[in-house]
């Protein structure tokens, strides 16, 4: 189910992911191939998997007593989530990016996007010959 997402670990593993360009008036991060195209698979996902319902990202994250934040989204457990909340962080890093430049280099470097995307892997691996009930559990409330 998130193997559009996960097929990113490998590569993000050995990555410097981007660099800070500040030789202009407004610095910015020149991220790498990999995590511009994790990013714009999140989207991608999120659109796929939502459909017309849309998915409010801050609303699964209160949900599960996290809020939009760098310190509240860094500091969870991603072992204790299931997959809806695990995209809501990754959507909320990548959304984080567009308000704050460098909050995905951020998440990036500190483990906390490759810990997500690992999770979302275990995920992917427990429902590999599981019941469709149990596939409901893991993947949403």
């Amino acid at each position: 189910m998130f193997e559009t997402l996960t097929y990113y670990i490998p590569s993000l593993e050995k990555s410097d992911f981007g660099k800070w360009v500040l030789q202009t008036e407004f610095p910015f991060v020149l991220y790498n191939w990999e995590v511009r195209r994790l990013a714009e698979k999140i989207d991608e996902f999120v659109d796929g998997f939502a459909g017309r319902n849309g998915f409010d990202y801050c609303k699964i994250l209160e949900e599960s007593n996290i809020t939009w934040s760098m310190k509240s989204m860094k500091a969870v457990d991603a072992s204790l989530l299931e997959g809806r909340t695990i995209v809501a962080l990754l959507l909320g890093a990548v959304r984080a990016e567009k308000y704050c430049d460098g909050a995905l280099l951020e998440f990036c470097e500190s483990g906390c996007v490759l810990r997500w995307l690992n999770r979302i892997k275990e995920i992917d691996d427990l429902i590999a010959g599981k019941s469709r009930e149990m596939t409901d559990f893991l993947i949403a409330k």
